[in-house]
């Protein structure tokens, strides 16, 4: 899906539902966006570095943080209230290998990671 963000035609990986009615926009960029029911961009998240590019965004369980998977396999922790980066994690540093997806647990803190050579990572937080 393509969608203009910034005024730039840009594909759209993930749209996260917030429980406040708030939605956080991963698309091909350096920030995921998190906009208001009305369209309005209401707050930017960025990762570690801008010239990461996003890939892919899942929620924790409570909502409160967002999980960004970078182009450069590392996957980045923002605090949705604070846009306050959390961590940043690299969940696959051998060359030639992309992560393809991933997924989170809908009431346990649990991150699933897969890639298109079939291989699947589990992360777990406290």
């Amino acid at each position: 899906y393509k969608r203009q963000v910034h005024g730039v035609d840009t594909e759209i990986y993930s749209l996260l539902a917030l429980p406040d009615q708030r939605i956080v926009v991963a698309a091909r960029s350096s920030m995921l966006f998190v906009y208001s029911k009305d369209g309005q961009v209401l707050k930017a998240l960025a990762g570690d570095k801008p010239e990461c590019e996003f890939q892919g965004a899942v929620l924790s369980p409570s909502g409160k943080l967002v999980y960004g998977l970078t182009s450069e396999n590392k996957l980045a922790c923002i605090e949705v209230a604070t846009a306050k980066l959390q961590h940043v994690v690299t969940l696959l540093d051998e060359a030639g290998r992309t992560i393809t997806g991933m997924s989170s647990h809908p009431f346990k803190n649990l991150l699933t990671v897969y890639t298109l050579d079939g291989d699947l990572m589990l992360w777990k937080s406290n």
